[in-house]
């Protein structure tokens, strides 16, 4: 992973070894690595080895002072990178397995999960970091970086989902309610809301393309990534299985006029 720091003047590098046994979960000790370079001198102005447990999910914040890990265990980590120390633990954050109900009767349930696998947001300025298990139910996990204390959302705020919200500005947020309204789902468009974070007041509610929400380089669009994707049941034998039809297609929303680019490579920002 490589990303430039907020005030562009450095490039932060995070690379880690990871030793699994491919036949069977066999955790094993691992080490990341980051590194600072100056963009003006080009030379490297730090290096730094952290010993961790194997992440399945894992994230600089945007100045690269702190890494979160979602490890095979389960287990939620924030490490402040300079010194090496935790600075939170929650374990069993996200459950290893979801099983949802048969399709029809007869049929077996649908048993599906990765162990590990999570979406991880921060803000642009790294004060907040969004951490979402995908498959789990329930909150995600909010936190404020400098005051090192969860946020605690009230109302519709509690509807937010990792796939479903991305911080676009610092303190404002793009996230599709759980329940889009009835009908629009189906004509790959949803009707979302743009919140001042963390005080839940909405702005404004566009229309945007159904898709993996991302941040845009400018705060006045937002990108859907895999725009088009969808979803269908398919019969493998003696059960059912749902698979999403691929898209490659990315669509970025000028959030203030409605405005939607097309691209058909996921390869776009603003």
């Amino acid at each position: 992973v490589a990303q430039f720091t907020p005030d562009s003047q450095q490039v932060v590098f995070l690379s880690s070894t990871i030793k699994v046994d491919p036949q069977k979960i066999a955790l094993k000790e691992s080490a990341a690595y980051v590194e600072r370079w100056s963009v003006a001198d080009r030379t490297r102005v730090a290096s730094l080895v952290l010993p961790m447990l194997v992440c399945g999910t894992e994230e600089l914040s945007p100045d690269g002072g702190m890494l979160a890990c979602l490890d095979l265990k389960s287990t939620l980590t924030f490490v402040d990178v300079a010194s090496g120390q935790t600075i939170f633990e929650k374990k069993q954050f996200s459950w290893l397995f979801r099983v949802d109900p048969p399709l029809e009767s007869g049929h077996p349930p649908n048993i599906w999960g990765e162990l590990g696998s999570a979406y991880i947001d921060f803000s642009p300025d790294g004060r907040y970091v969004e951490v979402s298990p995908e498959n789990a139910d329930g909150p995600d996990l909010i936190w404020n970086v400098r005051q090192r204390s969860t946020v605690k959302l009230t109302g519709d705020m509690k509807q937010l989902k990792g796939h479903r919200f991305v911080f676009i500005a610092p303190e404002r947020v793009v996230f599709t309610p759980t329940a889009p309204n009835k009908g629009k789902r189906e004509l790959g468009v949803l009707n979302a809301r743009v919140i001042a974070f963390p005080s839940g007041r909405v702005l404004s509610q566009p229309m945007i393309p159904f898709g993996l929400l991302s941040r845009a380089t400018d705060p006045g669009f937002v990108i859907t990534r895999h725009f088009g994707q969808r979803r269908k049941l398919v019969n493998k034998g003696d059960e059912f299985a749902i698979e999403w039809t691929s898209s490659d297609r990315a669509a970025a929303t000028e959030l203030s006029t409605g405005l939607v680019i097309i691209s058909e490579t996921p390869a776009l920002d603003v």
